[in-house]
């Protein structure tokens, strides 16, 4: 995704780039969401420390996901 100066685009064009830009960002959220969860089904007896570490990606991904709904 490109974007010209904000002198070159008008109102409308922004706003249509920026909710292009949102939804976008919201897919690649989706992705990850979805691949972190499988590992995590995927991992045999994942241990204490590996849960910690997937919890806080999905804390993460959950404050972005919050961030952009705004």
């Amino acid at each position: 995704m490109t974007i010209a100066t904000n002198t070159e685009l008008s109102e409308t064009q922004l706003v249509e780039y920026y909710e292009n830009l949102i939804s976008f960002i919201r897919s690649r959220l989706n992705v990850i969401g979805t691949s972190v969860y499988l590992l995590q089904a995927d991992l045999p007896g994942t241990n204490f420390h590996t849960h910690k570490y997937i919890q806080k990606i999905n804390e993460e991904i959950d404050s972005i996901r919050k961030l952009i709904n705004e």
